[in-house]
């Protein structure tokens, strides 16, 4: 069961070696700036999630900009830099990380260097992005608003959401891991950014509409139903995308046995329908206690 007290997810930079040696051919070379501030940020919208415990999936963008108290600001920028951000394991996992904003496609084209790693060794949930961009035109950029760098998929494990009923916020915090140092390479000196808390909110989503029965949500209640649930129980094979749907007799547990034998004995012996809902598309009698994330065969 998940405490809807916030999960801190810690979020804190850092540079493989191949990149540092490029951002030091960017950059001037010389020491950290500790007198200018960048700040990083990520930037998150409410996701949904399903109350009866299956995953959901969000997306947030990590921003840089530069503290206007800097002398000089807005300081030009090289083209390059490394971030790195870190999930609680136990909640989430990062999916994918791609470019994003302005600089996507600074000089016409997508960056000349970026590397990712989703799963960083010695740091459960961590992951790192480094960038080098415009190396060829020569690009400076000034950070003098929140600009986006990258675009950030995270899933919830399932079972995350198991007992919540209201909105689950997740903090998004910076924090040094395992010793590593982001760098953003800075006219005059590289500058390691600062971040900022920020919330990743999950909310309870509308219920999906579904036909139970209808296991394979293929749009209709029949044998195959029946073979789909058996071979998911005992030969391995796909999982259900609606686990409601194949509740034959609504019980509230798991799919088991019981249920494809409720099926065959409604096909094929005269024995009760599946519950509610059936034969069309709808909501069960309580939605919040589901798992349906999905049910193809419903509009």
């Amino acid at each position: 069961m998940i405490d809807p007290a916030p999960h801190r997810l810690r979020l804190s930079p850092a540079l493989p070696l191949w990149t540092l040696a490029l951002l030091t051919v960017l950059s001037s070379g010389s020491p950290l700036r500790a007198q200018l501030v960048y700040h990083a940020t990520a930037q998150s919208v409410p996701a949904p999630y399903h109350p009866g415990g299956g995953s959901a999936v969000s997306s947030f963008e990590v921003t840089l900009a530069e503290s206007p108290s800097n002398p000089g600001f807005p300081t030009p920028v090289a083209g390059g830099f490394s971030l790195a951000f870190s999930v609680d394991p136990a909640f989430l996992r990062v999916d994918s990380i791609v470019p994003a904003g302005p600089l996507a496609t600074v000089c016409g084209g997508s960056w000349d260097l970026f590397q990712v790693d989703l799963s960083v060794e010695g740091c459960p949930g961590t992951a790192t992005a480094a960038a080098v961009y415009g190396f060829a035109c020569d690009v400076f950029f000034p950070f003098e608003f929140e600009t986006p760098l990258l675009e950030v998929g995270v899933t919830a494990l399932a079972g995350s959401f198991v007992g919540a009923s209201g909105p689950v916020t997740t903090l998004i915090v910076g924090e040094t891991c395992a010793g590593v140092a982001g760098v953003v390479p800075a006219v005059g000196g590289d500058v390691e950014p600062t971040w900022i808390d920020a919330p990743l909110v999950f909310e309870p989503g509308p219920p999906v509409p579904f036909i139970r029965g209808d296991c394979n949500s293929d749009g209709g209640v029949e044998i195959g139903d029946a073979i789909f649930l058996l071979s998911a129980l005992f030969a391995r094979g796909e999982m259900p995308p609606c686990l409601e749907a194949c509740d034959m007799h609504d019980d509230g547990g798991s799919p088991d046995i019981g249920d494809a034998i409720h099926l065959l004995t409604h096909l094929f012996g005269g024995g009760p329908p599946p519950a509610a809902p059936h034969p069309g598309c709808g909501a069960g009698p309580d939605p919040s206690a589901g798992a349906c994330l999905d049910a193809p065969s419903c509009p």
